[in-house]
């Protein structure tokens, strides 16, 4: 067997290894997301908790669905995550963050910068927004 035949097949291992691993864990994440709606749904049913509670339960809903939706990106653009997507996905998460994290003024301003760093870069790097020349 010749050098290049054994790493190409290294490689097809590592990368089977790694899409049932990315499988494994998309389960797992569809498993907590479901128990986020029973969650959400019990609070909602009973009202004995404060918003600040429920509004918690459903960021975490949407922090599985947006892992979820990572891995099916993956997968549907064979193999690979566009750099777009994580600027997106830490955009959303950011202000995830800053809606449930109200207490610190000064830091919900910096994490706004942020913010605004993460769109310029989305809109420098995105094929979308150039121009056809």
């Amino acid at each position: 067997m010749t050098i290049s035949k054994w790493i190409r097949n290294v490689v097809h291992g590592s990368q089977f290894v790694m899409n049932v691993s990315l499988i494994s864990v998309m389960i797992i994440l569809l498993f907590l997301m479901l128990k986020e709606v029973g969650s959400v749904a019990y609070l909602a049913w009973t009202g004995t908790a404060d918003v600040h509670e429920v509004l918690i339960e459903v960021v975490n809903f949407f922090l599985y669905f947006a892992f979820i939706s990572m891995i099916l990106v993956y997968f549907k653009e064979n193999y690979h995550f566009p750099l777009q997507n994580l600027l997106y996905i830490g955009m959303t998460a950011t202000l995830r963050f800053i809606i449930i994290n109200r207490d610190n003024a000064m830091q919900n301003v910096l994490l706004a910068i942020v913010i605004v760093l993460l769109l310029i870069g989305y809109v420098i790097i995105s094929p979308k927004h150039r121009g056809n020349a």
